[in-house]
């Protein structure tokens, strides 16, 4: 993820979507639901690499992973 809002998202990887951000999480969001719903044994990891431009949202990406 590397980010915990657009602006961020975009800037980190360097991309011009700006909603961008919201498909992916909803994505991770249907992911981790359809892994519960079927009671399956998969994990998923939300990785966070510090950058200069994400340091200070490190507490609300964990929010939203959460």
């Amino acid at each position: 993820m590397d980010a915990a809002i657009p602006q961020t998202y975009r800037k980190v990887k360097n991309i011009k979507n700006k909603n961008l951000i919201y498909k992916v999480t909803s994505n991770i969001s249907k992911l981790t639901k359809y892994i519960r719903d079927n009671d399956l044994k998969n994990d998923v990891c939300f990785k966070f690499l510090l950058h200069p431009y994400n340091a200070n949202e490190v507490y609300d990406a964990v929010k939203l992973a959460k």
